[in-house]
């Protein structure tokens, strides 16, 4: 590949050069043995374009390139995918032959068809990293990254290994964050439709009667009486558009996009942000510790995990202290600068730092913070089961007392 570079010289003045190398971690490392420092890179547009319209029309054809580039594999398919790897690796099973026998096992017609879409690619001489990055929804950066890294100092099997730790790693957080919210969604959802309901069909047939017996009611009621009777009015169009509106968060949810929205407005709810910061900071501190351990870069390894965080100020953060680092800071005070870890933190990190254990001070943060996560939402689940329903007691208990006040308004004019 062709990089525009912006490089530190041995003088200590800056300028800007047109290099070749295999990918960015090459550039830093080619660079940094002739003494120099790499500011910044990005691959040439020209050769950019060029790479794109040959993968394009390479020998699978147009189509074939298309479905590579939008195939994917649930997260449990590709769990049991590095998972064989790992085995086979330690086994010391050839990678094709590796590949072969995964595909041999059978499965789904998408699973099959990329494992031997890859099989394809390395029986023609291509590395296996880079038949992996043909299917870039299934393996993501971080998982390429660390596989080119495994090839280049023989060590796929530990590699993999390290992959699927962090791939059930991940899964953990899933669940600690769906935990901490399927409760709330669950029960705040039971209340829109009781309520829905109430002012649906039940209020407005009691509304008919009051309105043929009193001639006079009190404010809230009138109030309450003109709301149900709009919802009753168009209850169907409110059903669906609130199913509409259910299928596009789920569909949300499924995109980076729609992820980073929503923790954008969950971030700002009391004891949420506590609890998603830590949720990030443990994903970035395991994230780091995998990549270290498998010989990238400290400013590639950045990117990467960078990339794979949720919480855009986090992320912004961490491509801050990256571009800190290139330019000579050090870990721990590009981190303190940006605020991406609290003081206990970045004081660990420190004495890694000056150990020479990065990695392993990475870790053992990235479990504390998961702790942490995991507790915060146990305190958060006690603290929303009491509070949500003292507000469905305020919200029901409002309808029914008004409801209350207007039968009694009713029964005096009667007795009138």
């Amino acid at each position: 590949m062709r990089f525009r570079c912006k490089v530190l010289e041995t003088d200590g003045s800056a300028g800007s050069v047109l290099l070749e190398a295999r990918d960015e971690q090459g550039l830093y490392e080619d660079l940094r043995g002739r003494g120099r420092l790499l500011l910044d890179a990005v691959q040439d547009k020209a050769v950019q374009d060029k790479a794109t319209a040959r993968r394009s029309s390479d020998v699978f054809g147009d189509k074939v390139a298309h479905e590579r580039s939008n195939a994917s594999l649930s997260t449990k398919k590709l769990l049991a995918f590095t998972q064989s790897m790992a085995t086979a690796m330690m086994a010391g099973v050839p990678v094709l032959s590796t590949l072969q026998a995964i595909a041999a096992q059978g499965g789904s017609d998408k699973s099959i068809s990329i494992v031997q879409g890859i099989c394809t690619a390395v029986s023609r001489g291509n590395t296996l990293a880079n038949s992996l990055a043909r299917y870039p929804r299934v393996f993501p950066d971080i998982y390429v990254s660390m596989v080119r890294s495994g090839e280049e100092s023989a060590c796929l099997e530990a590699v993999f290994t390290s992959l699927a730790e962090l791939i059930e790693w991940q899964e953990e957080l899933k669940k600690t964050a769906l935990h901490a919210a399927i409760y709330p969604a669950v029960v705040l959802s039971a209340a829109y439709g009781m309520i829905l309901f109430l002012l649906a069909f039940v209020i407005p047939r009691l509304g008919d009667i009051l309105h043929k017996v009193v001639n006079d009611l009190p404010l809230p009621s009138r109030m309450l009486l003109d709301v149900s009777g709009v919802v009753a009015e168009y209850v169907w169009y409110v059903i669906a558009g609130s199913i509409l509106v259910l299928i596009g968060t789920i569909a949300a949810l499924r995109t980076k996009r729609g992820v980073s929205i929503c923790v954008s407005l969950a971030v700002k709810l009391p004891g949420i942000r506590g609890i998603i910061q830590n949720l990030n900071r443990s994903q970035l501190c395991k994230s780091m510790h995998l990549l270290l351990a498998s010989g990238l870069t400290i400013s590639r390894s950045l990117d990467l995990a960078g990339n794979g965080l949720s919480l855009q100020s986090m992320k912004s953060a961490v491509f801050a202290a990256r571009r800190e680092m290139i330019a000579g800071s050090c870990v721990t005070k590009a981190f303190e600068e940006q605020g991406i870890l609290p003081p206990l933190g970045n004081g660990i990190l420190k004495v890694g730092e000056e150990a020479g254990s990065l990695p392993i001070c990475f870790e053992q943060l990235g479990r504390s913070y998961q702790r942490d996560a995991q507790g915060a939402v146990k305190n958060s689940i006690a603290f929303l089961e009491p509070a949500i329903t003292v507000l469905l007691g305020v919200v029901v208990g409002g309808i029914a007392a008004i409801v209350i006040t207007t039968l009694y308004s009713a029964l005096g004019g009667l007795s009138r």
